[in-house]
């Protein structure tokens, strides 16, 4: 064996060809080997591994996923009956192995789907009786509607078979609780949990609806019946506590406490209510004493509880007096939380009490009943006999575990030990638990069935117990079967969890029972004492040396163990109060407006440094409690590492042929024996069957004690529900040649794991209290650091709203002092701007109210800030100061304040005609946002503006008209002195040709000056318009044409119509295209595709390009106005028509040129509807 990884869970030498499959007794291994020389390495992987040692590897039977209808799959070796349903696997022509499903009989398929739909069934009912408990505590359901609700969810509860779930949770089982009186609200913890916060939350309801009009007497009688009866209800309720034989975890104690909290939560929230009432408003006693007391009272429980199991008289007066106090207190908005902290406090005090009760009486029923195990255990043992009859003799260990697992023995707890006899000798034995028994009589009881018919059934005494032994014939000899009683005085098997069987008990034993050789007088009862925090007690017993005493303790456990487990139990009932609190917070909408409200303050300085405060005691707190769990960890395997070397240490090995199995009795441990890394000898074959390791040593233990030459190693095993501890030691040369001993340590230490269990509850109790403790002290902290805050946050205010003189209140922490006065001065100076500000506000006015212009200042929001009288009386009215400006009496001038407002321009101006006078406008952006609009009338400078206009109108038409006269009266002239002439008619001819030339100039001229001069209003409004076809017809057009220019275009399929008309943006296009021939250009590109206009508004856009002779820089801000051409030819209004045709269109047109490159000239027309009529 050279080298090896993984886990082998088969022998080496048994893997001889090149695959197949080899059987152990727990499983099934796969295997394939190849060979090179003298070199062999094997592959394997575990098939399928059957119970128990499922339970310490996992197959890949076990890794397979199974449901309700197949539980999972076996394999078995090639060569057993495939049968229906099997598959045959196979290498080759080399047969492996076979699979078969597991498929559970029809019934268990029935009742499993049934199970699994009761638990679906009961999760929606419940939530259902949530929502339905939630829907009747609205404020707008009625009272009777509420009163109903909570009588209805009642016969619910009564009538669900909660106890069905009893397999699914101790919760829902009757052993753990159970009292007759309350018939089915009682039946078991579920349904106490379900009554009892169901009649809390009617008591919340009553109380919150009722409030002050119960009458004073009957909130005095209630308020009595409750100080008297209340502590003995609680009581009653906690008699159907009864704890298991194996004693009560943490899980179960939270079972049982939280259904008596709610239950005395509902009682004492009532008694107080009814003591407010009857107080009728008088002060009363301080709300924390009730708590107070219940504390006091709690603490001192365990230290007064007597002998067999009950408090003193006195000491129910504690509770009647911690209830009296609560009633009796002030009203106060803890009241809830008051009630809650002593019902909670009384819960924990009466289950501790029902506990330990039940542990003496556990006591009790186990010395009396040693002669032998119950009827129970008895009809088990008969049943195991039963099954044991028509099956072949067992041979080995692994067969009678087998036996053992499948009866139902195994999960009852019973101790129990099989034995198969051929003839006297024991060819195998097994037990679940360590105990005595007589061998010869035993032999003798196998031997006489062997030879009968019938199985043999007697009770023998082993030490103190008595011993059912049942001796089974069987072909070929016999088996039997001892079983002792459930008593503490046989312990559980310290290697259980090594052969994957599960663990009778995990939590602290609920008592010890010790066999003191004593004589003690016969008696009824046992008479229990009190010794410090035990309770002693003795019973007679008889032992096989004669008279003895079972002695007794019951460890109560002292102040630092118990308080910080109630703490926790306190914690966690509390949260159960406040679950159904919440219910009735969420019905009344209290908890949506108390979520609004911490939404609003979660930002406040105030929670951001409790927040902080907080986690910086949770972080290190939490880092504190991984490190102690890890600690109790590590402590847990250093105790258990010592322990299996120690035990290694005393093994004595060598001398004799069967040492290994004689120093594992000696020493009372199982003991592995290695020799080269392979496992060749065992103390006992059924632990090196089932070892998790398997049969090859760990390769890291072999390196650290084969290469590294260490003399010892320890390594852990994970095991069912723990972790084991093994430890290996390399053996002497003289024993043998690479040999290695093993020891698995013992997994019972009930002292370790009990440390393990108080340090953690400690480290968990101590962790939680902290953090409430650090959450209450962070919020006093901040309220403290807050408070300065606060005071200058109302100084602040008080500044904000103009006050003059601003006082701090509150002390002047010496950290803020500062700051406080750092504020004085800033209020001072603030004092002064705002003076100096509402002098210069003043004077402002005065300006305004004066000046000729009208002003109006709006915010960003489009409020107006300010509005001068000129300005009211120019628009007819101006909205309030802080009023939407969209109210104003001018709706154009309220429309474009808006849309300057809506843009990024830093400044507008327009016209606007209101009531015949003309107004214009300029607008100009704020720093801080909004905009100032001046106006000013200008209806006199228009009128005399146009005036001028229709002045330099006449003297350019007369001027434009001249030019053609001249021609036309040179022509005339010429016909007269020709006339009469014989080449008259040509002549003629010529100078009428020439005339109407001059005419048609004329009437262009017209035209151009009708169409420039025209009204807008005039014109037929612009209609939606397809801009790519208009542009490919004058294109198609210009192309006909004889002349040199290339014409281009280029349009983007699927735009929009824009706002146009057709032929008038004919006429524009004919006009640039004539400009850029004229320009000599030679190629000219008409471009149309989507854009924007100024403003962001969806456009068409139209570019015409051309490669002509350009325009110079200078003169092209001039290159709209009219008569403007830089040409000697034309009338100079092309481009200016084109402008005004475009912008009567609500459109855009730009020009950029440079001189001897070309031009572009840009229109944007904006986008409109198909649908819109012209």
């Amino acid at each position: 064996l050279y080298s090896w990884a993984g886990t082998l869970h088969a022998v080496p030498s048994d893997l001889t060809g090149p695959s197949g499959v080899v059987a152990t007794p727990f499983g099934l291994t796969l295997y394939a080997t190849v060979d090179s020389g003298s070199t062999r390495a094997i592959a394997t992987s575990l098939l399928y591994a059957a119970p128990p040692a499922d339970r310490l590897s996992r197959g890949l039977a076990q890794r397979l996923p199974g449901d309700d209808v197949v539980e999972g799959f076996s394999f078995g070796p090639a060569d057993d009956d495939a049968g229906g349903g099997a598959l045959r696997y196979v290498d080759g022509q080399h047969p492996l192995f076979i699979a078969r499903a597991v498929v559970p009989s029809a019934g268990e398929v029935r009742f499993r789907l049934l199970e699994r739909a009761r638990v679906r069934v009961g999760v929606a009912l419940l939530i259902a009786l949530v929502a339905f408990l939630v829907a009747i505590a609205r404020r707008s359901a009625g009272g009777l509607v509420a009163a109903g609700g909570v009588l209805v969810a009642l016969r619910c509860i009564s009538v669900a078979p909660l106890s069905e779930f009893s397999t699914r949770s101790r919760l829902f089982d009757a052993a753990v609780y159970f009292l007759q009186i309350g018939r089915a609200y009682t039946a078991n913890a579920a349904a106490l949990t379900l009554t009892s916060a169901t009649v809390l939350l009617a008591v919340l309801l009553v109380v919150r609806r009722v409030g002050p009009r119960l009458p004073r007497w009957a909130g005095a009688l209630l308020a009595t019946l409750t100080v008297g009866f209340g502590p003995f209800i609680l009581g009653a309720l906690a008699r159907g506590i009864s704890p298991p034989a194996y004693g009560a975890g943490g899980a179960l104690w939270l079972i049982w406490s939280v259904p008596l909290c709610l239950a005395a939560t509902a009682l004492l929230v009532l008694a107080s209510w009814a003591g407010r009432v009857a107080l009728g408003g008088r002060r009363g006693v301080p709300i924390g004493a009730g708590p107070a007391i219940a504390l006091a009272a709690a603490a001192v429980a365990p230290l007064v509880w007597n002998a067999p199991g009950q408090w003193p008289k006195w000491y129910s007066g504690l509770w009647t007096l911690s209830v009296a106090a609560l009633v009796l207190a002030r009203p106060s908005r803890r009241a809830l939380l008051a009630a809650a902290t002593v019902a909670a406090l009384g819960a924990v005090s009466v289950v501790w009490g029902a506990t330990s009760r039940g542990r003496v009486e556990l006591a009790e029923r186990d010395v009396r009943g040693l002669d032998g195990p119950d009827t129970y255990g008895a009809a088990l043992a008969d049943r195991l006999a039963v099954s044991l009859r028509n099956e072949p003799l067992p041979r080995n260990t692994q067969t009678l575990l087998e036996h053992y697992l499948a009866s139902d023995l195994a999960a009852a707890g019973y101790p129990v030990a099989l034995t198969a006899w051929e003839g006297t000798t024991p060819l195998a034995t097994f037990g679940s638990a360590p105990f005595d028994v007589a061998f010869d009589t035993v032999a003798a009881m196998a031997a006489a069935a062997a030879h009968g018919s019938r199985p043999i059934v007697r009770t023998t005494r082993a030490n103190v117990y008595g011993v059912r032994v049942v001796a089974v014939p069987m072909p070929g000899g016999a088996v039997t079967i001892l079983m002792a009683p459930r008593t503490r005085l046989i312990g559980n098997d310290a290697y259980a969890r090594w052969y994957g069987l599960p663990p009778t008990e995990n939590n602290e034993p609920p008592y010890v029972v010790q066999v003191v050789p004593d004589s003690l007088s016969p008696r009824e009862a046992i008479r229990w004492r009190r010794e410090g925090t035990e309770l002693h007690g003795d019973w007679p017993v008889r032992a096989p040396t004669g008279a003895a005493r079972a002695h007794v303790e019951v460890d109560l456990r002292g102040l630092d163990t118990l308080i910080p487990r109630g703490g926790l139990l306190i914690l966690l009932d509390l949260a159960a109060v406040a679950f159904v609190w919440l219910l009735v917070a969420v019905a009344d909408g209290r908890a949506g407006r108390w979520l609004r409200l911490r939404r609003q303050r979660i930002r406040s300085y105030r929670t951001r440094l409790s927040l902080g405060l907080f986690l910086f005691f949770l972080v290190p707190a939490a880092a504190f409690a991984i490190w102690s769990w890890r600690q109790l960890f590590d402590d847990a395997q250093a105790s258990r590492r010592l322990l299996v070397t120690e035990t290694m240490r005393a093994v004595q090995g060598g001398g004799r042929p069967d040492w290994l199995r004689a120093e594992s009795q000696r020493l009372d441990t199982k003991l592995l024996l290695y020799q080269g890394g392979l496992l060749v000898d065992a103390s006992d074959s059924l632990f090196a069957a089932l070892a998790p390791m398997g049969t090859l040593m760990r390769p890291e233990v072999a390196l650290e004690v084969g290469v590294a030459e260490e003399v010892s190693a320890t390594r852990p095993e994970a095991l069912p529900g723990a972790t084991g501890m093994l430890g290996y030691r390399m053996l002497p040369a003289s024993v043998g040649p690479n040999l290695v001993l093993a020891a698995p340590a013992r997994v019972d230490d009930v002292l370790l794991e009990r440390r393990r269990r108080d340090l953690g509850v400690l480290v968990l109790f101590a962790t939680a209290l902290g953090a409430a403790a650090a959450l209450w002290l962070s919020g006093l902290a901040a309220r403290q650091l807050a408070r300065p805050i606060g005071a200058l946050r109302s100084a602040a205010r008080a500044v904000a709203r103009g006050e003059r003189d601003v006082a701090l209140a509150g002390d002047e922490v010496t950290e803020f002092l500062p700051v406080f006065t750092a504020f004085r001065a800033m209020a001072e100076d603030l004092g002064a701007s705002r003076a100096a500000l509402e002098e210069a506000q003043r004077r402002t006015d005065a300006v305004l109210r004066t000046v000729a212009s009208g002003v109006v200042a709006v915010d960003e929001r489009g409020a107006v800030i300010l509005a001068n009288p000129r300005a009211e009386q120019l628009l007819g009215g101006v909205p309030p100061a802080g009023a939407a400006v969209a109210g104003m009496a001018a709706p154009a001038v309220a429309a474009r304040l808006a849309r300057f407002l809506s843009t990024s321009q830093d400044a507008d101006g327009f016209e606007v005609e209101r009531e015949g006078r003309t107004l214009r406008g300029q607008l100009t952006r704020l720093t801080r946002g909004g905009a100032v609009l001046t106006l000013d009338d200008v209806t006199e400078l228009a009128r005399a503006q146009r005036v001028l206009a229709w002045g330099e109108m006449a003297r350019q038409v007369a001027h434009e008209i001249k030019n053609p006269l001249t021609p036309i009266r040179l022509g005339v002239q010429h016909l007269r002195r020709a006339h009469g002439r014989a080449d008259f008619s040509t002549i003629l001819e010529q100078n009428a040709s020439r005339i109407l030339t001059e005419i048609d100039r004329l009437d262009e001229i017209a035209r151009a000056f009708s169409r420039y001069g025209g009204a807008p209003t005039e014109r037929v409004p612009a209609e939606p318009t397809d801009i790519a076809s208009v542009v490919r017809d004058v294109v198609a057009l210009e192309t006909l044409g004889e002349s040199q220019v290339r014409w281009d275009l280029d349009a983007e399929p699927d735009l929009p119509p824009a706002l146009a008309r057709g032929d008038e943006l004919r006429e524009v296009l004919l006009n640039l295209f004539e400009n850029a021939r004229l320009a000599d250009a030679r190629v000219v590109r008409a471009t149309v595709r989507r854009g924007a206009t100024s403003d962001d508004t969806a456009a068409v856009v139209v570019d015409v390009a051309d490669d002509g002779s350009g325009i110079a820089a200078d003169v092209l801000p001039r290159i709209f106005e009219p008569h403007f051409s830089t040409r000697t030819s034309g009338s100079g209004l092309g481009l200016a028509i084109t402008r005004r045709l475009v912008e009567s269109w609500g459109g855009e047109v730009t020009i950029e040129s440079e001189l001897g490159r070309g031009t572009t000239v840009r229109v944007t027309l904006r986008a409109g509807d198909r649908r819109r009529e012209p």
